[in-house]
């Protein structure tokens, strides 16, 4: 949603991608602004530096700007209220606050939607680079083979896990395909065999134990799913 924070500056926006680091911020400027600040509240605002302070709260401004300049956005705007800049640079405002403080698991929904091709370029390497969990979903054939060491392939209900990038995957796939249908070609065959068997012989008492057995594996037959 490009007007979610209309009312916030493109930095704190990007800063809003760690909410808890925000609500220490304004916790402690609520405290340090009392006119009557108490023993309390020392103890309360001792507690929430040191939080901060292991959050990577002192350097959170830097590394929200570094973010901002790395993605195109010049450092006048970075005060700016979001409902003043751009929709183009609001995506990478945003794109930035989903980055910010390099979170465990980073989900991306067609990242590269709205982006110019240098600002691609950056995030695919941002990407490579990246040492935690990236699960992106992206019609980007050129981006998912740049960035992905796993393609999770969602068909007809089943999910499968293939190694490597997205040309890797199309062709493990194609191969898998190749395979299936000549497995479904060889048991359409023995079916036809089978059942050629069993018109014959079921109604002849020598070879009834026979046409019997060829009816099981008629049954047993299996055939891939294409």
């Amino acid at each position: 949603n490009q007007n979610a924070y209309n009312d916030k500056t493109a930095k704190e926006t990007v800063l809003l991608g760690h909410k808890r680091l925000v609500d220490i911020m304004h916790e402690k400027d609520a405290l340090y602004a009392k006119a009557d600040f108490t023993d309390a509240d020392g103890i309360r605002a001792g507690e929430l530096e040191t939080e901060f302070a292991e959050l990577g709260g002192w350097e959170a401004e830097g590394e929200a700007e570094t973010l901002l300049s790395d993605l195109g956005i010049e450092h006048e705007e970075f005060d700016k209220l979001m409902a003043d800049i751009e929709p183009k640079k609001k995506v990478k405002i945003l794109l930035a606050k989903a980055l910010f403080m390099t979170p465990d698991i980073l989900v991306l929904d067609e990242p590269t939607n709205n982006l110019d091709a240098k600002t691609v370029n950056w995030l695919e390497e941002y990407l490579i680079n990246f040492e935690n969990t990236v699960i992106v979903v992206s019609h980007n054939r050129y981006f998912l083979n740049r960035v992905c060491t796993h393609i999770c392939d969602l068909d007809y209900g089943k999910l499968n896990m293939f190694s490597g990038n997205y040309d890797m995957w199309y062709e493990t796939n194609q191969l898998l395909q190749r395979q299936a249908k000549e497995q479904n070609k060889k048991a359409e065959q023995r079916a036809k065999e089978l059942q050629e068997f069993i018109a014959r012989f079921s109604a002849n008492a020598s070879k009834s134990k026979q046409a019997t057995s060829r009816k099981k594996e008629l049954e047993n037959l299996e055939f891939a799913e294409v």
